[in-house]
C-alpha cells in the first residue's frame, strides 16, 4: 500500500497532509526519508510527528461514524427485560457497531456509533477529555445563581464535579424555567441532572447537541442516522491525537 493511502487511514493527517510532510521530509520508512507513491510493507517503521509506527498492513483501512438523533423514551442498551426501545433498533446490522457512550431513557440528542471499537472506547475514556454539549432547561429560582458553584465544583459522592462552560440561553426574567448550555468533558452517570439537582434545582429537559467538534446537526430529525463524512472522522481523531503528543 502507498505511504500516502495507509498513513491517511491510521493517523490523524489527511492525504493532503501526509504529501505535504512527505515533500517537506517529515516522514522517515525504516530511518530513511519517505517518497511521495512509496509502498510500505508489515513490520516496515514509520516515523511521523513524533511517533514510531509499525505498519500492520492486516489492519482494517477503513472506519465508519454514525451519529444518531436519538428521541425521548429511547435507551442505549440492547437488552431489556422490559423490551422498551432501544437505540439500535435504529443502528444498521450491515456491521457491528460501537456505540461512544450513551445517554439515558430521559436524554435525547446526538450519540455516536463507529465500527472501531478502539476508537470508541478512546472517545469516551476520561485521558482525552472530548467535551460534550448539552441544551438544559432547568426549573428552579435560583438556577442563575448556581452558575459559579457550578463552575468552581461540587463534591457529589466524595468527588469533585463541575461544568467547564455553563451558559445561560433563551433566558427569562418571569419564568423559573431556564435553558443553559453545558459543557463537560466526562460521560459520568447522569453528571448534568446531579449537579444541577445539587443546587436544588430540577433538570426537566436536555439534550445532547455536541460530542467534540461534531454538531447535531438541526436538518437530523428524531430517531434518523446519518454517515459521518471523512473530514468530520478526522476531525474526531484530531481529538485523541492531540492528546496523545501532548498538545493542547
Amino acid at each position: 500500500m502507498r505511504i500516502q493511502k495507509y498513513l491517511a487511514k491510521h493517523s490523524a493527517f489527511s492525504r493532503r497532509e501526509i504529501e505535504r510532510m512527505i515533500v517537506d521530509k517529515k516522514i522517515k520508512i525504516n530511518h530513511a526519508f519517505a517518497e511521495l507513491g512509496q509502498l510500505v510493507s508489515t513490520n516496515d517503521i514509520i516515523h511521523y510527528a513524533g511517533k514510531e509506527h509499525v505498519v500492520d498492513c492486516t489492519l482494517p483501512t477503513e472506519r465508519s461514524v454514525m451519529m444518531i438523533n436519538k428521541p425521548l423514551g429511547v435507551i442505549c442498551s440492547n437488552k431489556d427485560p422490559d423490551n422498551r426501545p432501544s437505540i439500535y433498533d435504529l443502528v444498521p446490522d450491515d456491521e457491528t457497531w460501537f456505540a461512544v457512550g450513551r445517554l439515558d431513557i430521559n436524554t435525547s440528542g446526538l450519540i455516536l456509533f463507529t465500527t472501531d471499537g478502539v476508537f470508541a472506547n478512546q472517545l469516551m475514556h476520561p485521558r482525552y477529555g472530548v467535551n460534550r454539549t448539552y441544551h438544559v432547561r432547568v426549573y428552579g429560582s435560583n438556577s442563575l445563581q448556581s452558575v459559579k458553584r457550578l463552575l468552581d465544583g461540587v463534591k457529589i459522592d466524595g468527588k469533585m464535579l463541575r461544568f467547564r462552560t455553563c451558559v445561560p440561553i433563551k433566558s427569562s426574567s418571569t419564568s423559573k424555567n431556564q435553558w443553559f448550555e453545558v459543557v463537560t468533558s466526562t460521560g459520568q452517570y447522569r453528571l448534568v441532572r446531579r449537579l444541577w439537582e445539587s443546587c436544588g434545582c430540577e433538570v426537566s429537559r436536555l439534550i445532547r447537541v455536541s460530542y467534540g467538534p461534531i454538531q447535531l446537526p438541526s436538518s437530523l430529525k428524531e430517531g434518523q442516522t446519518r454517515l459521518l463524512s471523512d473530514n468530520d472522522i478526522k476531525q474526531l481523531e484530531r481529538v485523541i491525537q492531540h492528546e496523545d503528543t501532548g498538545k493542547s
